[in-house]
């Protein structure tokens, strides 16, 4: 099993997993023991983390790759609508609300 993306918010490892159902790749969430006390929230060291069977992780990275693409594009094109000054709302990684990380980029 190969790690292609990881979160500290479950729900955006939800979204990737439900990308990767419908694209036909298997995939599974393992997430530390914090889950059960704040399931939409993790503090442990790892996350949320996706995980995909090794002969399916080039294509899973694909869909990530994708996925983060598009939704920068979605970010950039709603900053611009609301005037483009002032702060950036964060889009790095992280807690920031950014896009989470793939493989050993640990947020």
């Amino acid at each position: 099993m190969k790690e292609v993306f990881s979160s500290y918010f479950q729900e955006e490892v939800l979204v990737l997993k439900t990308l990767l159902d419908s694209a036909g790749i298997e995939s599974d969430i393992l997430a530390g023991s914090m889950s059960e006390i704040a399931p939409f929230w993790s503090i442990d060291s790892g996350g949320f983390r996706l995980i995909v069977g090794d002969g399916d992780e080039a294509d899973a990275l694909d869909l990530v790759a994708e996925h983060r693409r598009l939704r920068a594009i979605g970010e950039a094109e709603r900053e611009g609508e609301e005037g483009g000054g002032g702060a950036s709302r964060g889009g790095g990684g992280g807690a920031s609300g950014g896009g989470g990380a793939t493989r050993g980029d640990k947020p």
